[in-house]
């Protein structure tokens, strides 16, 4: 309500001239700012045609050369956001202004709709991003994800992809039946049901180490290299292949490791889920996948795929990461019968006659915490195929150990002959919780602070 004798204009035009100090400098980036947006609304209408050129440039234009409806639409949607974000700098600017000037009767009230116009802008700009599903549906399990749900259990990872970052699959070029479906268990089941995949879901920005390490892979033209990419499969334990059916003998031929193969371990087809209208066919979550004899799509089992978590007793070191990466994917080194590591294991002397490895056993897997047993008779390095990050820390009976850069991305442990208990713990530094607690604690100490009553201002203070 208006707090003072005398209409609202009044009240705002006598503080507008006799506004000083801090009023008088808060009026003037007021002013300042309501003209920038003006200005910058009117530009950003008039360079609509340049705007839409540069949208049309970055891959929205027909075969003519010509801006598609998309960019056109694209367009269209920038400039109504920028004139609905023009109305609400006015309308918060005038009632930050009226809150200067004393309109409101109390300062709670102009609190109150600066909280609704926030309120309203959150909503009106999530709104047409809202999707409601049926979530019993959608995430409906399927043979194929309970197959893979069972070999997640073991902790061996997935992929249906050629490569990580890539888009190819081992099934017909034309097929986009299977690919749709692919990308929604990526990006839903997989997680849901905690299945590990190799796929890389989303990354706008890799990490030099996984970019680094992905690069290796390649073949030296850049281009896929069915070998070494079964290998990156190996080396990641990758036990699991979606494909088409009918694909094993190429696996086996080009990709698979010396005294391994891929075995075709459940066959089936895609089909609507029951209940589906037909307006809802091309939507992937409204299909789902169900067991057949003959196909046409795959899961394969990979049999040289090592274990999350192995004890070598062999290791050689290269500490120059260039060197690393070229090693592990050269043909002299075999991922199954030795361990690449960045340093000398400390404390660690060669055992002689010892096997190529010795089992271990993850007890406990979690997102930040991993408990893993052995009990090899020779002393080892402990490979745990997971990437290495300098904020993972580990324990050897409860004694911290250094962790070890294991084939370039992955994590390795020096480990002494005998029956151990590994704790690997990612524990990364606080500052950033601690700043953000404080910012938390400032904002709470200012809201308190707004909804305090104000000292009353003496009635001439406006004369």
């Amino acid at each position: 309500g208006v707090g003072a004798s005398g209409g609202i204009m009044n009240l705002f035009q006598r503080w507008w001239s006799q506004a000083a100090g801090f009023d008088r400098v808060w009026k003037r980036v007021a002013s300042t700012l309501v003209v920038l947006g003006m200005v910058g609304t009117a530009l950003f209408w008039l360079g609509g045609s340049f705007i839409l050129e540069r949208i049309a440039d970055a891959g929205f234009r027909d075969k003519e050369g010509r801006p598609i409806d998309y960019a056109r639409i694209m367009l269209q949607f920038s400039q109504a956001e920028v004139r609905t974000a023009l109305y609400l700098l006015l309308l918060g600017t005038a009632m930050l202004l009226g809150s200067a000037a004393r309109v409101f009767a109390r300062p709670q009230h102009v609190w109150w709709c600066l909280g609704l116009l926030v309120a309203f802008d959150l909503g009106r700009a999530d709104l047409p991003w809202v999707r409601h599903y049926d979530v019993t549906g959608r995430y409906q399990s399927n043979p194929v994800i309970e197959r893979l749900q069972a070999g997640a259990a073991q902790n061996w990872r997935m992929t249906s992809r050629l490569h990580p970052a890539g888009r190819e699959m081992l099934i017909d070029p034309k097929d986009g039946y299977l690919p749709a479906i692919q990308n929604l268990w990526l990006e839903h089941h997989f997680q849901h049901y905690r299945i590990p995949t190799l796929d890389i879901i989303q990354m706008p920005r890799m990490p030099i180490l996984d970019g680094e390490y992905l690069k290796a892979f390649s073949g030296p033209d850049g281009r896929l290299d069915p070998k070494r990419l079964g290998r990156l499969w190996q080396m990641t334990s990758t036990r699991f292949l979606l494909g088409a059916l009918g694909v094993e003998k190429q696996l086996d031929a080009e990709f698979a490791a010396a005294n391994s193969s891929f075995k075709p371990i459940l066959s089936f087809g895609l089909q609507p889920k029951p209940g589906v209208t037909e307006a809802l066919f091309n939507q992937p979550d409204s299909h789902t996948a169900v067991i057949t004899t003959n196909g046409p799509y795959a899961l394969f089992e990979y049999s040289g795929a090592l274990p999350r978590a192995l004890v070598f007793h062999h290791w050689s070191v290269e500490s120059d990461p260039a060197r690393a990466a070229q090693r592990i994917v050269s043909v002299v080194f075999n991922p199954a019968a030795e361990v690449l590591v960045d340093k000398v294991p400390y404390g660690l002397v060669a055992p002689n006659n010892a096997p190529a490895s010795s089992p271990a056993t993850i007890v406990s897997y979690k997102p930040r915490h991993i408990v893993i047993t052995t009990a090899a008779t020779h002393s080892g390095v402990l490979l745990l195929n997971d990437r290495w990050h300098e904020h993972w820390h580990a324990t050897i009976d409860g004694t911290p150990a250094d962790v070890l850069h294991a084939n370039y991305a992955m994590r390795g442990l020096a480990l002494p002959p005998g029956e151990h208990t590994v704790e690997f713990h990612y524990d990364p530094p606080h500052d950033t919780l601690t700043l953000t607690l404080s910012a938390f604690a400032v904002g709470l100490l200012l809201l308190v602070g707004l909804a305090l009553p104000p000292a009353p201002l003496p009635e001439d203070a406006f004369r």
